[in-house]
């Protein structure tokens, strides 16, 4: 160790400085390549997994907005066919529905000769939970003219009568080329209790 002192004091100025910075040099990059390098792993691995996280979190806040949006769009179906089972008519009220054919036609000024159901059908169209539905064939005999037709249609859509139309048959009356004679064979919609 003496001959090291010895050695160090007879550098000059600068020597002793050039030989203090290569030794202090080598002491940092041991330092670095020793102690170090593991930190700085370590922090570009947190650095990464902060990369996934963010990208992570921007995924979670965009789907949650979805997500949230299904909702509401959810209520409002649900609301929608809440409002569409209370329009439906029941099954076991029939003469009710046939009213209603005859005031939609009545409020038209349309004349209602004949109502004539048919037997009824016995599978359900459609079960949703515990309603079913079903379908009943309906033949109705009217007088009006084919304007009179399309706002009758279209009121029963409005009242609320679920209803497809199977044939139509429409023939002209000679005494009055603005009246006709109209068959239709409906089928209606009707829920059961």
């Amino acid at each position: 160790m003496r001959q090291l002192f010895d050695k160090i004091k007879g550098f000059s100025g600068q020597q002793f400085l050039l030989h203090f910075s290569a030794a202090l040099l080598a002491l940092v990059l041991i330092d670095i390549v020793f102690i170090l390098r593991p930190q700085i792993g370590a922090f570009v691995s947190v650095g990464r997994k902060a990369g996934v996280l963010r990208s992570d979190l921007a995924s979670l806040a965009k789907n949650s907005q979805e997500f949230e949006r299904l909702v509401r769009v959810l209520e409002r179906s649900r609301a929608e066919v809440r409002g569409f089972e209370a329009m439906v008519k029941q099954r076991d009220d029939l003469s009710a529905v046939f009213k209603s054919l005859t005031d939609a036609a009545q409020a038209l000024g349309i004349k209602v000769d004949q109502i004539i159901p048919q037997p009824p059908e016995t599978e359900p169209v459609l079960e949703v939970g515990e309603g079913k539905y079903f379908g009943q064939t309906v033949q109705v005999s009217l007088e009006a003219g084919y304007h009179d037709l399309g706002r009758f249609l279209e009121r029963l859509e409005k009242d609320g009568l679920f209803w497809q139309l199977r044939k139509l048959s429409i023939s002209a009356d000679k005494s009055n080329s603005r009246r006709h004679r109209i068959i239709l064979e409906m089928r209606l919609l009707l829920k059961e209790k």
